[in-house]
């Protein structure tokens, strides 16, 4: 009976240890393990569809504030390729060919985490697989960082890659500094450009006055890091235009 309670023991603190699921929303995914054994149909649970429109999920952010705030709205797209090689998700593509799975964010709160690096956060991932839900690529966003912080953070994945190659682009009248790493089986990059808000309309709310007004803008740094599996970059640097990926070049 002794031995038989040590086993049933054994076997709780077994289960107790065991990897849980990766689930959207529920920790910060950790980009630095391994993130292509990612379980996409887990990650972006089912329960979070909405009923009206399928390819939409409202998922529930855990910011360890007790509650949830507020949700994080993700679209689910096929990727088609065009004739030139490049990829989007428009109906009105031509001779369209199914390629990818994408899924975007098209909202999120500065205070969000929903990946990290080390201790570096994200607010928002976009993420991009096969037709049968194998990861392949996938972006964190840092809406807002230093350039201290950013600097920190290129000589992390440094510490953990080696001496990047640093390229320039254009994306959208932005001018791109790009750092591009590489190993055997996986490419990674981190793009940063200077938001200097000339988009964003800045407003203040005084509830106490009822007063709203215009608020002052704040030109910041803005960063985007990718991990792509190496065999498919070819196909994906500067050819995707959904989304974050957009500066993927």
């Amino acid at each position: 009976m002794k031995q038989l309670s040590v086993l049933l023991l054994l076997m709780i603190i077994s289960s107790c240890n065991a990897q849980q699921p990766e689930i959207f929303g529920e920790k910060p995914l950790n980009l630095k393990n391994k993130i292509f054994d990612l379980n996409i149909p887990v990650f972006f649970s089912e329960k979070y569809k909405l009923k009206n429109n399928p390819e939409y999920y409202e998922i529930p952010i855990n910011n360890n504030l007790g509650i949830d705030l507020h949700t994080q709205l993700i679209k689910k797209d096929t990727l088609f390729i065009n004739d030139d090689g490049t990829l989007d998700n428009s109906n009105f593509t031509k001779n369209k060919t199914s390629k990818w799975i994408v899924y975007t964010k098209k909202n999120y709160s500065s205070i969000d985490t929903v990946a990290v690096y080390e201790k570096f956060p994200f607010q928002a991932i976009n993420v991009l697989t096969t037709l049968d839900n194998k990861l392949i690529l996938v972006s964190g966003l840092i809406d807002e960082i230093s350039l201290e912080n950013s600097n920190k953070f290129i000589h992390l994945l440094i510490s953990d890659y080696g001496k990047p190659i640093i390229t320039k682009s254009k994306v959208f009248s932005k001018n791109i500094i790009i750092y591009t790493w590489e190993n055997d089986d996986k490419l990674l990059k981190y793009c940063t450009f200077l938001n200097n808000e000339s988009n964003t309309i800045v407003i203040e709310v005084d509830k106490d006055n009822s007063i709203i007004k215009k608020g002052d803008k704040t030109p910041h740094l803005e960063g985007y890091f990718y991990i792509a599996k190496k065999e498919f970059t070819n196909h994906l640097i500067g050819n995707i235009n959904v989304g974050d990926f957009a500066f993927f070049d």
